[in-house]
């Protein structure tokens, strides 16, 4: 649950209820549904998952991550993730030698990730099961539990990964990265 809510809202079981209303929605944004004169939008924030790519280059100096997506994920009104999955994966990636970009330990990249609001999300036995329904499009494992991670939690997955984006059931964000 975003941090905002407690702030906006003092107590948590309130804060929990208007998280559970919003996903119970599936909207993507945390609001108050009634009849429409009584509408109200309590908090307009955007839940965002950033795959590894976007991530890594999220944490470059010198970055190739769009202008546009930088400010985005820095806004400080939308809630940023990324999955531990991403983390296993460039771990993976820096051990056998495929992956130069990101020099800093596991413990680094947290600290990043705890410095710039974006949240580690653990993995979830409903992510796994997804994976299972999902169409095997795109076979990278990696992929596919971000992919999952994005459905079940109803975020907008940021990527620029062709394959991810041929999904009709992941919501995605996707600005070209820039040249090197």
């Amino acid at each position: 649950m975003g941090d905002g809510l407690r702030e906006k809202f003092g107590c948590p079981m309130i804060s929990m209820i208007l998280w559970t209303l919003c996903q119970k929605m599936k909207c993507g944004c945390l609001r108050l549904c009634g009849p429409p004169k009584i509408s109200k939008f309590i908090n307009c924030r955007r839940l965002y998952l950033l795959d590894t790519c976007t991530f890594i280059w999220y944490a470059e100096t010198g970055s190739r991550l769009p202008k546009d997506i930088r400010e985005l994920i820095d806004n400080g009104d939308n809630d940023i993730f990324v999955s531990i999955a991403s983390l296993w994966e460039i771990a993976i990636k820096q051990t056998i030698g495929k992956l130069d970009d990101i020099k800093m330990t596991m413990f680094e990249l947290a600290e990043h990730c705890r410095e710039n609001r974006i949240i580690i999300l653990p993995l979830e036995l409903s992510y796994l099961e997804k994976t299972k329904q999902l169409p095997l499009i795109h076979r990278d494992p990696f992929d596919r539990i971000i992919m999952a991670t994005a459905i079940e939690e109803h975020y907008t997955l940021i990527t620029c990964d062709s394959n991810i984006m041929k999904y009709d059931e992941v919501k995605c964000l996707w600005e070209k990265p820039k040249e090197e």
